[in-house]
């Protein structure tokens, strides 16, 4: 039975900092209960489970020093954004291609793009284009976000 991906997260920063190696040592280090922990990292599906609240998520992910598990956590259990795409957060030639492959779209549009949005209309033979162009957005969104987890899963984000 395979771990699930909070305990599997705390198994690895434990690598780095062993006060973490069991439940017993690091629930103190998160304000949340033994009990609650253990039904968190419960991989068993005849046991009893709980989902993690998004507080929960927050602390184990900075904790652990492992941001992607507010992402898991937000395409996998909230309600509102459950099902949708996770963030690239290990491939840094991955999310590069996405990012590079809609800046590159952008850039041969840019005339395009200045005609559709310069007279603040979106006239019905533009709609077609407009909607490429705001799907391309969407996609330079996607990447920079992912490249924004990177760099902070990697310590980018406490360079000064």
């Amino acid at each position: 039975m395979s771990e699930n991906v909070y305990k599997q997260a705390r198994l690895k920063a434990a690598e780095k900092k062993p006060e973490l190696d069991t439940v017993e040592r690091t629930y103190p280090h998160l304000c949340i209960s033994r009990e609650k922990l253990l039904m968190i990292e419960q991989s068993d599906p005849n046991k009893r489970r709980a989902d993690p609240a998004p507080q929960d998520v927050k602390l184990m992910a900075e904790l652990y020093g492992a941001p992607e598990l507010c992402d898991y956590y937000c395409t996998h259990q909230c309600p509102i954004k459950r099902g949708e795409k996770p963030l690239l957060h290990d491939n840094l030639s991955e999310i590069s291609a996405s990012l590079m492959s809609s800046m590159h779209f952008l850039d041969n549009a840019n005339d395009r793009i200045h005609s559709i949005l310069g007279d603040s209309i979106v006239s019905d033979d533009e709609k077609t284009e407009f909607c490429k162009i705001m799907g391309t957005l969407k996609d330079i969104a996607y990447s920079a976000e992912s490249l924004l987890l990177w760099a902070e899963r990697n310590g980018f984000d406490r360079i000064s």
